[in-house]
């Protein structure tokens, strides 16, 4: 059973099937806060993960309903997702870049912060890391706030 599946039916009943694991960004407290509040005002409408991190489970789909957790453990929204694809980290988008919203909003930005985050990641995993390293790129939308 996926956690919080008993606080999307309320929201959203009889849509099982949308329903899809929670989502904390970041690696940290703060992070995970940050980010929050950033989809919460509406700047950020996009993330990212290497497709590994997702093993052989369900990936993100579009029309996915997912809550959304901050630093607390009570979560703070539930977002849908509108667009999930591949993307090599070197190809990404200033699009993209855009609705990631954690960077300086440009691609070199966006390059000098994550490629070092995904490059450890990746050498954790003991896993390769080149710029053709593909990123699963998620997009969504803010659908209810819950706080």
């Amino acid at each position: 059973m996926i956690e919080g599946a008993d606080i999307l039916a309320r929201h959203f009943a009889g849509q099982q099937a949308r329903f899809f694991p929670p989502l904390r960004i970041g690696t940290t407290p703060q992070a995970h806060e940050l980010t929050a509040d950033l989809i919460l005002i509406g700047e950020k409408t996009a993330t990212c993960s290497l497709p590994s991190t997702w093993g052989h489970g369900v990936r993100p789909f579009e029309g996915a309903l997912q809550l959304l957790y901050g630093a607390q453990s009570t979560p703070c929204a539930i977002l849908e997702t509108t667009r999930v694809y591949r993307c090599p980290i070197g190809q990404i988008t200033p699009d993209f870049v855009s609705a990631f919203a954690e960077t300086d909003g440009t691609v070199a930005g966006f390059l000098r912060d994550m490629v070092p985050h995904y490059a450890a990641v990746c050498a954790d995993a003991g896993q390769p890391f080149s710029l053709a390293t593909p990123l699963l790129c998620e997009h969504f939308k803010l659908v209810r706030v819950l706080r």
